[in-house]
């Protein structure tokens, strides 16, 4: 990510030098440190304050993030079960829903912090850093530094991506989708630039962790793929479109992520789908919603609303850049992610009001329009040309003021283990695993009923974890199967039990067909999937 200090418009713009060129011109880029620097004030709190809120989705996610942990430490590669949902039975959510979210905390705890909720935190302020590198290496491309570093600090300072996503929703799949996305907007711009091998793989590999983390924004993002590969084309006629490549590449990355989606598909009429009597309240994006001022969070609010608005700040750059790319009256990479924004919004207006996610999309191409307001000021004098950046960036700044000084938690939580998770179902919150409102997946017949003995055992192993701090993960002795009816008269005891599978001892005070006299091991699965059964002579 390399930038060029523009200062005439008649200069000749970094794509268009051939590779030889531009790898000769290549220095220390100052732009991308003074971005980073940036970035920190918008996730300070993340990196400083412990614990998370109590009341949006980053509780759920910590909560599926431990349980990803604890079966990545007993071997699961690829966990499909939540074990500790539906008062303790279990339910596969991870098989039918994106597991990539909760996946990258769970590997974070794993290898760093062996913590859910410090996992978590580390993995949303690193999100953030990503995703301003990225739409800075993007805006560069055809704006120069100035014009990266504008649109890189108006899209992570602006309402959705710093204040309504992170802190108020909570949404850790769409904070990580919404820094994987210009990711991958980025590689694929270097893939039908230069069509080197290694920008076809760093394609692919953004396209799958996109799939894995929140499928709805690639198909969301398809438009802005498209818009890069007409780019291409009209800006270098003498080379080969390489359109085909760049959907070769997404294809690739799809096909990469069906360890997800195809059984989904396959499987999703095989299970039962609850959906919870409460649902949240929706907020629908308006045009006059959009354009309202970011008003700063009220700490004492434990239910805030969402910020669905671009904010001034964002909006007039915007409002400037486009009147700009307008007015040099030829394609250029802002006008097309003009005419893509524009065209998204109106959709979203219109037809999908309740799809605030896409507001992300919205916000990422209003960044990238306004990468090219630096070209208005190319005709001012030395002096204010270098008054011009550090100016447009303390308004930025200002604007901006609710999402760097967003207001501590006053209800947070430092703890997710799986006796929390049943008491977050007790006090009827929900799934403790799913954000509210969303539907549940589940293998057993309706109504599923608590079970006391099961809930004592969580309790009983609550009680040791106390005196062991290793001993919270241990599952030996949580009754998660209860007893079955033995057609003969004989004992069940747990030997070992992990979040997918169980041990049990049989012992019979008679021989059941003449093949058990003795006591015979039994290893089952607990995580029952459609079409997984196993029986032992009709136990």
């Amino acid at each position: 990510m390399s930038s060029s200090v523009e200062t005439s418009p008649n200069e000749i713009l970094p794509q268009d030098l051939p590779d030889w060129m531009r790898q000769a011109q290549r220095r220390i880029d100052w732009g991308l440190p003074l971005v980073l620097c940036f970035t920190v004030f918008s996730v300070w709190m993340w990196l400083l304050n412990p614990g998370i809120a109590t009341y949006n989705a980053s509780l759920n996610h910590a909560f599926r993030a431990a349980d990803t942990a604890t079966a990545l430490r007993e071997g699961w590669l690829y966990p499909r079960w939540s074990p500790h949902v539906l008062g303790g039975f279990g339910a596969p959510i991870p098989h039918y829903t994106p597991p990539g979210a909760s996946y990258v905390v769970a590997v974070v705890e794993v290898l760093l912090t062996d913590d859910p909720i410090s996992a978590l935190r580390l993995v949303v302020a690193v999100s953030q850093c990503l995703a301003a590198c990225a739409v800075y290496g993007l805006a560069t491309r055809w704006s120069g530094g100035a014009g990266g570093m504008l649109a890189a600090l108006l899209y992570v300072f602006s309402p959705y991506i710093g204040l309504t996503a992170p802190h108020i929703l909570g949404d850790l799949p769409g904070v990580l989708a919404l820094a994987l996305l210009p990711g991958l907007l980025w590689a694929a711009n270097s893939l039908l630039l230069s069509h080197r091998a290694l920008d076809f793989t760093l394609t692919a590999l953004l396209a799958v962790a996109l799939a894995f983390t929140e499928p709805s924004y690639l198909l969301a993002g398809l438009p802005l793929l498209i818009g890069l590969a007409i780019m291409q084309a009209v800006t270098q006629q003498r080379a080969p479109w390489r359109g085909g490549v760049l959907l070769a590449a997404i294809t690739l990355g799809s096909l990469l992520a069906a360890a997800f989606w195809l059984p989904a598909l396959l499987e999703y009429a095989a299970i039962t789908w609850y959906t919870p009597p409460l649902q949240p309240l929706r907020y629908p994006l308006t045009i006059a919603g959009l354009l309202t001022p970011l008003q700063a969070l009220d700490a004492a609010n434990l239910t805030p609303a969402p910020a669905l608005t671009l904010g001034w700040a964002l909006a007039g750059f915007t409002l400037v850049g486009g009147l700009g790319a307008i007015a040099q009256r030829r394609l250029s990479y802002p006008l097309m992610f003009l005419g893509v924004g524009v065209s998204i919004t109106l959709i979203t207006l219109l037809a999908l009001p309740s799809s605030t996610g896409l507001l992300g999309i919205i916000t990422l191409c209003a960044a990238l329009v306004s990468s090219a307001v630096p070209r208005l000021w190319w005709g001012l004098s030395a002096p204010l040309q270098r008054l011009a950046l550090p100016g447009a960036l303390a308004l930025v700044l200002i604007g901006a003021l609710p999402v760097w000084l967003a207001p501590v938690p006053l209800q947070t939580t430092q703890t997710v283990t799986p006796l929390d998770q049943l008491r977050y179902e007790q006090q009827g919150l929900g799934t403790a695993v799913l954000p509210f409102g969303a539907a549940l997946p589940s293998t057993l017949p309706p109504p599923a009923q608590p079970d006391r003995t099961l809930l004592s055992s969580y309790q009983f192993n609550a009680s040791d974890a106390a005196t062991d701090e290793n001993y919270g993960d241990n599952l030996d002795n949580l009754d998660k199967i209860a007893p079955p009816q033995l057609t003969r008269s004989g004992q069940i005891n747990i030997l070992q039990q992990d979040t997918h599978t169980a041990r049990y001892l049989l012992r019979f005070d008679q021989p059941l067909n003449n093949t058990l006299q003795q006591p015979v091991a039994v290893t089952w699965l607990t995580a029952y999937f459609p079409g997984w059964q196993a029986t032992l002579d009709g136990v």
